[in-house]
């Protein structure tokens, strides 16, 4: 906010008018600098945590799980201080809690900013998904919650609701619907739909042929722009298998993505850590470890992060990077397979026949 003012000032000798005219003069001029803050605070909070792609600012939308909060949470914080009421910074700053895993916090802000902001509506419907923040969990109203941000055009929302068709959990499963949601966010850009996209195409899931080449092309371009971690993960992964061994080229896409992932870790991601825990078991750009691998997953599953939650129940149950505990992996895959997990429902199914 700028001030803009004239002030007479006529000596006539009565030099102590000087004093309480400048500290008036400061006091503006403070005024102006908290302006001036509260627009930069606001405007780096969209450098690293847009929720949309504001292409005449250079401004790209923030993956969510990808967020890089050291550098996003201080100004975001900032500008919420000094603006509460603003809509836009209450999603971007609850999307940055939901990712750090305060729950409580996100979803008070997701609420607060859902009227002005569609994408709040994807924040609501993952707490509904995996029952935290005070949510129980209810994959039927977390569909709604989807359903209702993808007729406002949220693509965030489209791939929430994209994953509740995909395994037919509060919906009916339609693998058609799944494919057809996902692809309309791809188009609107959301580079985590395109993942999941090359995801489905590399292992034949959701109706469609397995084809290897069709997933790298999805991602190539992603990786390749460094934007997202997991696409240079899953490249990286891509190329291993096409090569059949951990070749230079998919060390060239793995291993800038490890460095990324390895900070979004340290923040508190699960999606970083659920990747990464995958680096450290197959041994791509990094030293195969079992155990910290282990610890990733473990770490993924406390934010409710469902194929963590499997992970970390097969691998408790097979003592896989750690002491074998079936009784606590049974309790893993299960709250895994009641939030839709087939690979959790796999599990159960051979260790236990259910």
């Amino acid at each position: 906010m700028r001030y803009s003012f004239m002030t007479p000032i006529q000596m006539h000798g009565r030099v102590a008018w000087l004093l309480p005219l400048a500290m008036l003069l400061c006091s503006f001029a403070s005024l102006a600098q908290v302006g001036q803050t509260s627009d930069k605070d606001a405007g780096d909070c969209d450098r690293y945590a847009s929720i949309d792609d504001i292409p005449s600012r250079g401004i790209k939308k923030a993956d969510y799980g990808f967020i890089d909060v050291d550098l996003a949470l201080p100004p975001c914080s900032a500008a919420y201080a000094s603006n509460p009421k603003n809509s836009r910074v209450q999603a971007q700053l609850a999307r940055i809690y939901f990712q750090q895993g305060k729950f409580e916090q996100g979803i008070e802000l997701a609420k607060a900013s859902v009227k002005d902001q569609a994408i709040s509506l994807s924040i609501l419907g993952e707490a509904s998904r995996r029952g935290v923040g005070g949510f129980s969990l209810n994959p039927r109203e977390a569909a709604k919650f989807f359903q209702e941000g993808v007729e406002r055009g949220d693509s965030d929302s489209m791939r929430g609701l994209a994953k509740s068709y995909s395994i037919g959990i509060g919906v009916e499963k339609d693998a058609a619907k799944a494919v057809s949601l996902l692809q309309r966010s791809a188009a609107l850009g959301d580079s985590n739909s395109i993942f999941s996209l090359a995801v489905a195409h590399s292992g034949g899931k959701f109706g469609l042929t397995k084809n290897l080449d069709e997933a790298a092309n999805l991602v190539r371009k992603l990786a390749e722009s460094g934007s997202n971690p997991a696409a240079q993960s899953f490249m990286g992964f891509l190329v291993a298998q096409r090569d059949r061994q951990i070749s230079s080229e998919a060390r060239a896409f793995a291993e800038p993505a490890v460095v990324k992932l390895q900070r979004l870790a340290s923040q508190n991601s699960a999606e970083a850590r659920f990747i990464l825990a995958a680096n450290y078991r197959s041994g791509l750009g990094v030293t195969k470890d079992l155990a910290k691998a282990f610890d990733l997953y473990r770490k993924a599953a406390e934010h409710s992060h469902t194929p963590a939650l499997a992970q970390a129940g097969i691998a408790l149950a097979g003592g896989d990077g750690t002491e074998k505990n079936v009784a606590e992996g049974r309790k893993f895959l299960e709250r895994a397979s009641a939030m839709g997990s087939d690979e959790a429902d796999a599990a159960l199914a051979t260790l236990w026949g259910k």
